[in-house]
């Protein structure tokens, strides 16, 4: 129940979130890409954030219409270079929903045939904050049993606090 309520949080902080470009050294936009069976996915909203040594994600596409959304939130995984597993832990969860299907496809320690991986890659500096980028890749089980191969994940300027 804990893991659901910090997802919730983190799709209400979606929605001060505006849309980005690539990533220069200026730039603390952020976004998240990745490829879902080969195809590939872009926030048109995203945030992260490092806080008090967790770590989460968020991006959501047609916001407006509330056409698809990512969330992800990894306890006590905050160290660059880090590889997470996603299906080792009960306080990490991958959470991709298709709102239009109602279907929900995550990677959990309760989702048997899930796994992935989440690493924070990098972090700089811009002004007075701290941002970090991640990357992240796996296989995700829906609601309905189905199952997306999710490639090339990446999270973008990630807010450090």
């Amino acid at each position: 129940m804990k893991k659901y309520l910090l997802l919730l949080v983190m799709f209400c902080g979606l929605l001060g979130c505006s849309k980005s470009s690539e990533v220069t050294p200026a730039s603390t936009t952020s976004y998240v890409s990745m490829k879902i069976n080969g195809v590939l996915w872009k926030s048109d909203i995203g945030a992260g954030a490092i806080s008090a040594g967790n770590f989460s994600g968020t991006g959501a596409l047609d916001a407006t219409g509330g056409k698809e959304a990512l969330s992800m939130a990894l306890i006590n995984c905050a160290t660059v270079g880090t590889v997470y597993k996603f299906e080792e832990a009960n306080d990490r969860v991958f959470q991709f929903t298709k709102l239009a299907s109602k279907v929900n496809y995550f990677i959990t320690k309760d989702t048997k045939g899930s796994s992935g991986t989440l690493t924070i890659t990098k972090t700089k500096a811009v002004n007075s904050l701290n941002y970090a980028n991640a990357t992240f890749a796996g296989t995700a089980v829906g609601s309905d049993g189905s199952k997306i191969v999710i490639t090339e994940g990446l999270i973008v300027n990630a807010q450090v606090n």
